[in-house]
């Protein structure tokens, strides 16, 4: 995890670097990632369980989960038992994030929802630390950077990413995608990079509704 991390940051350094050496112009952007509609992948219990404490968490684990949602107290009741047994399990961590959701409690959801992706066993969605450092290197290497994850949070429903905008995990629908060229053009040519022809926008509007 810590080496996948801090080679994500190497990468960045390097791009900057490389870039700014041949005097290319680069732009850096946030990724958005699905919380709301992806699940985790996989959750494992730690390897220093004993069989009795696998039992146990199964136990409550299942109840958890099989509790009804019209009764939200006992349900946010059942699953902070799961989480007194293992805090990081993934799939626990989106379990409470709906609970949450449900009973309104839209800031708590949305950090159980990252908690519930950044706890992945099988991490293919952006943790939390890598949106830092991204932000940190374009701050220290002078590289313009679209927030992307913002733009998709200020559109989404709870501010928080789902299947109404992504295919899958990480992925755009077609909307999302122009919407990132969008921002991508104005990011370009508020630097000069490129110019913006006289009616542009309406060319765009007639090519988005012909595809």
């Amino acid at each position: 995890r810590y080496g996948v991390m801090r080679e994500y940051e190497e990468n960045l350094r390097m791009m900057a670097e490389i870039a700014q050496a041949g005097g290319v112009p680069l732009v850096f952007l946030n990724p958005v990632s699905n919380l709301r509609d992806t699940p985790p992948f996989k959750a494992e219990l730690p390897t220093g369980f004993t069989s009795d404490q696998r039992s146990e968490f199964e136990t409550r684990w299942e109840a958890a989960k099989a509790a009804a949602w019209e009764d939200l107290d006992a349900k946010l009741s059942l699953v902070e038992r799961v989480l007194e047994l293992d805090e990081r399990h993934a799939e626990a961590l989106f379990l409470l994030a709906k609970v949450y959701e449900a009973r309104e409690e839209f800031e708590l959801a949305k950090e159980a929802y990252l908690r519930a992706k950044d706890e992945d066993v099988c991490p293919l969605r952006m943790l939390e630390p890598m949106h830092a450092t991204l932000k940190r290197v374009a701050r220290q290497t002078a590289t313009p950077l679209i927030d992307v994850r913002a733009a998709f949070e200020a559109e989404a429903e709870l501010n928080v990413p789902g299947d109404d905008q992504l295919i899958d995990h990480v992925h755009p629908r077609i909307e999302g995608h122009q919407r990132i060229a969008e921002l991508l053009l104005q990011e370009l040519a508020s630097r000069n990079v490129v110019k913006i022809a006289s009616g542009m926008e309406e060319r765009r509007r007639q090519r988005y509704q012909a595809n």
